[in-house]
């Protein structure tokens, strides 16, 4: 039975595989940008090694960890290839923030986004064929260690990466494509002013990605319910490693809003006018004013990444305090009513 399960997974990881490849290819289509020499010839290799490894699976299972590192390396190198096309510098006129509206409202980045998804699915399956062989190969495989689960879940934070990242783009496109249909869409600009704010809200995407998998698994490690793949002591392990990984990403969210407001500081500081304290001094009051237009856009910027932080470590620990409330909901029916947790 474990044997047939590896091979399934196995299956699945290869389809999830090709259809990422087919993607990654439309990407490197949509985004001309020159991928020649070696680092071109390479990234070409690993996209195309990715669903034929991923194959040779089922026939090789000991191939399961170069497949997955073929298609973790293919999907961020193209995930990073589309978010380089970013412009981070703050739209100084209504026209350049139209034509961000419109990157992001065109269906450029969706290829991306259905990479990111199939590799992330890709990835799950064969990081969980993976810890199903490691249980195999144990001389006891009825008291698995919390060693497998946590390679596992490592193994599987490629996965969240690409999880990550998909989500954001998925929201950014959403977002700016309604924000420009009402006409509101030049306020919205800010949330890629700088790199900082895409890697809080990828950040934030990849808590909600954790949220939602801790939120599948309490039902079935409260009521000890195992599935095909995972018996009940695992999904219990995989919960609690989960948990204690979710709370460092929520402590890392103001941190990047505090980084957000160093750094919009240090632009601020940079760029006050000299006029403003040297008056005897002659000087081109334009370039005063742009200077201070600058200054005023890194304060902004502190603010704004400190905004972010703050208000997506609140909605993650409501909703993590959330959850674990529905838990002991159930834990206190299943505790008055044992027979219904066993019908269940």
């Amino acid at each position: 039975m474990p044997e047939n399960i590896v091979q399934a997974l196995a299956y699945r990881a290869s389809a999830y595989a090709l259809v990422a490849a087919l993607g990654e290819a439309l990407t490197l289509f949509l985004f001309p940008i020159a991928l020649q020499g070696l680092s071109g010839t390479v990234l070409i290799a690993t996209i195309i090694s990715g669903p034929m490894l991923s194959g040779l699976c089922l026939r090789w299972p000991g191939l399961i960890g170069y497949a997955a590192a073929t298609v973790l390396i293919a999907s961020l190198a193209v995930g990073g290839l589309a978010l380089g096309t970013i412009d981070f510098a703050p739209p100084e006129e209504a026209n350049q923030q139209s034509l961000l509206i419109a990157a992001f409202a065109s269906l450029s980045f969706w290829p991306v986004i259905v990479t990111g998804l199939l590799a992330g699915g890709a990835l799950d399956a064969l990081a969980t064929a993976s810890e199903m062989r490691q249980i195999m190969r144990r001389q006891r495989p009825a008291s698995p260690a919390a060693k497998t689960v946590l390679e596992q879940f490592v193994r599987s934070s490629g996965a969240l990466v690409n999880y990550a990242i998909a989500l954001t783009l998925t929201i950014l496109s959403i977002t700016y494509y309604g924000a420009g249909a009402v006409g509101a869409g030049s306020g919205l600009a800010w949330l890629v002013a700088t790199p900082i704010h895409l890697a809080i809200l990828v950040l934030f995407a990849a808590i909600c990605c954790v949220l939602f998998s801790i939120w599948l698994d309490a039902p079935r490690q409260i009521r000890s319910v195992s599935d095909a793949v995972y018996p009940a002591q695992l999904i219990a392990m995989r919960s609690q490693i989960q948990r204690r990984f979710l709370k460092t990403l929520i402590a890392l969210l103001p941190v990047m809003g505090f980084l957000g407001t160093v750094w919009g500081i240090k632009i601020a500081l940079s760029h006050i006018p000299r006029e403003l304290f040297f008056q005897d001094q002659a000087g081109d009051m334009s370039k005063a004013i742009s200077d201070m237009t600058k200054s005023l856009k890194g304060i902004a910027t502190a603010f704004e990444t400190t905004l972010l932080g703050l208000l997506g470590s609140i909605a993650a620990t409501l909703a993590l305090a959330q959850i674990e409330r529905a838990e002991a909901f159930l834990e206190a029916n299943d505790t008055v009513d044992p027979d219904r947790a066993d019908k269940a």
